[in-house]
């Protein structure tokens, strides 16, 4: 069924413009002026809860892409499709490393969209949307099963979530509201 379903997406939805469309969201040098957008208005205009997203999302990633590099994918040892494959992949991008399970663009993705969600929660209008394109522009470059993408997404949430979490804790326990952080000479509120 994955292979079905990767064929589908793979070659069944071929065409130019969306080649261009799920490779530039692949790249990642194409979302950091999106991520330097979002982290400028949180950190300027968002208050304590703002700047705590930004560090919950930058602790995600940082968390979230080496566990999956270099614990997940050597310990499940699964070939990418475009190695596994070869020529039944349409490739429109360079295959990348030997192991695709499960997809960091994925896990990375679902930890960014999953931390600042947590605690932003109207974020999630945009985050969780980007977050499925790049998995899905993973399958679709025919570098990634559905299920890498589904894994990596689900090790990302949870990641992201637990930082976002931890933010959200930190923020309700330190800060006398939303927008004031908590000071060292202030006492903490009771």
């Amino acid at each position: 069924m994955d292979r079905s379903l990767l064929h589908s997406i793979n070659q069944g939805l071929a065409c130019g413009p969306m080649d261009t469309l799920m490779a530039t969201a692949s790249n990642l040098l194409a979302w950091i002026p999106v991520l330097a957008l979002i982290a400028i208005v949180l950190g300027v205009r968002g208050g304590a809860r703002g700047r705590l997203a930004v560090a919950a999302m930058v602790v995600a990633f940082a968390l979230a892409d080496p566990f999956v590099a270099h614990v997940l994918k050597p310990l499940f040892a699964r070939p990418r499709p475009c190695h596994e494959l070869g020529e039944a992949i349409r490739l429109i991008t360079g295959c990348g490393g030997a192991f695709g399970f499960p997809s960091n663009h994925a896990a990375n993705s679902a930890a960014l969209a999953a931390a600042l969600g947590t605690l932003v929660p109207r974020t999630l209008w945009f985050g969780v949307p980007i977050a499925v394109l790049v998995s899905f522009s993973r399958v679709y470059l025919g570098v990634h099963y559905p299920t890498d993408v589904l894994a990596g997404m689900a090790v990302g949430a949870a990641i992201g979530a637990g930082c976002g979490g931890l933010g959200w804790l930190a923020l309700h326990r330190f800060c006398t509201d939303s927008s004031r952080p908590f000071h060292g000479s202030d006492p903490p509120p009771s």
